[in-house]
């Protein structure tokens, strides 16, 4: 993989599956070009494309999206492109029948007034008849004494075995703060653990639905993503242009 940043960003959320077929329900559901928000390294948006849509990839590390490129480098040319931008300043006037934020990156923009900047540029993006869909997720399992119970997420890559697993998951005022220990062991046997710190937007999909017709979509409906053994569940906001 291309660094460090690509390999511990598919350690922790490459082996996702269970909102997949959420995604691709929706890819189904509305014709156009598709815009993967916080795209990473293309866990949706290469499930979308392999559909045979037209998807942009939008993230804002490079690294992330060289990867993404990496992985998708068998596609038929057209069907997938990358843009390093922020989702707060992205327009395309040309629209997307459907605008895609998936796992927690609504929860990553740090507060109402960032995803009010966000929501505005979405809705321009979002086609008549379009739809942008929001994944929240339920941090309801985070817990007084802050004790996580979720397993680890494992990667083995070319003779490296990574784990993160998450350790301490705190409501700190408006946001969940969620601690990960890290462990790469090296070929050579040679252990290293870090700890890394991800502070979330402590938000429900109620909010999410008035901040999205505040900006100008017309209706709005919830999906479900049910929780697994390495990560919470969440409700999937459909905001309808």
């Amino acid at each position: 993989m291309s660094s460090a940043q690509a390999i511990w960003h598919e350690v922790e959320c490459g082996g996702y599956e269970a909102d997949l077929d959420t995604w691709v329900g929706l890819a189904r559901r509305f014709d156009g070009r598709v815009l993967d928000v916080g795209a990473g390294t293309g866990r949706v948006s290469l499930k979308v494309a392999r559909l045979g849509r037209c998807v942009v990839a939008l993230d804002t590390d490079a690294e992330l999206l060289s990867e993404l490129r990496r992985k998708g480098s068998c596609l038929e040319e057209g069907d997938l492109a990358t843009v390093c931008g922020d989702a707060r300043e992205f327009v395309d006037e040309s629209g997307f029948g459907l605008v895609i934020v998936a796992m927690q990156t609504v929860q990553l923009f740090g507060g109402a007034a960032q995803r009010a900047r966000f929501m505005r540029c979405a809705r321009r993006n979002t086609t008549v008849g379009g739809c942008l869909a929001i994944a929240v997720a339920d941090m309801t399992q985070a817990v007084p004494d802050g004790r996580a119970t979720f397993e680890a997420d494992v990667l083995v890559a070319e003779g490296e075995h990574y784990s993160s697993r998450p350790v301490s998951v705190l409501r700190q005022g408006g946001e969940v703060v969620i601690e990960r220990e890290r462990v790469h062991t090296a070929g050579t046997g040679t252990i290293v653990r870090s700890l890394s710190r991800e502070a979330i937007d402590l938000v429900d999909s109620a909010t999410i639905q008035d901040e999205g017709m505040a900006a100008g979509f017309v209706a709005t409906s919830v999906e479900f993503v049910p929780p697994t053994g390495s990560y919470a569940g969440a409700e999937v906001v459909l905001l309808h242009g």
